[in-house]
């Protein structure tokens, strides 16, 4: 009898062992499936054009996450989906309602205003003449 009790406990031990593994395989492949639909959700919002640095780490997250899964890594696997869901949201939440910083406008001007003075150069400062009275602190080159 002790035998059986043994092997029976033996037997429960190794079923809850391959369990464990599958239910690790399925807790990853739930944030692998959401951010597949998250990633669709960005793409439509057009946020490769309108949030490029979010639907990048988003594409790169999605990515590692998908390749680490199919590596069987599912506990690195599930951490960068859930990076790559927050990046996709991210993305598609700034393609559809603009960004969500203050400073997004005055960045938003900073770049036009470069845009159209692409082909400005700025006048080179002649160190060895003297120098203007209104400059302070100057230092001659030698």
């Amino acid at each position: 009898m002790n035998v059986r009790t043994s092997s029976l406990a033996a037997t429960l031990a190794l079923t809850a062992l391959a369990l464990q593994g599958g239910c690790t395989a399925i807790k990853a492949t739930v944030p692998m499936a959401q951010v597949e639909d998250a990633w669709g959700d960005a793409r439509e919002a057009d946020a490769e054009a309108r949030a490029l640095y979010e639907y990048t780490l988003a594409e790169q997250y999605r990515l590692k996450a998908r390749e680490e899964w199919g590596y069987s890594d599912y506990g690195d696997a599930e951490e960068l989906a859930r990076k790559a869901l927050d990046y996709c949201r991210q993305a598609e939440e700034m393609a559809l309602y603009g960004a969500t910083d203050d400073d997004a406008q005055r960045r938003h001007e900073i770049l036009e205003n470069l845009e159209e003075t692409e082909d400005f150069v700025p006048e080179e400062i002649n160190r060895q003449s003297a120098p203007d009275e209104d400059e302070e602190d100057f230092e001659w080159d030698e």
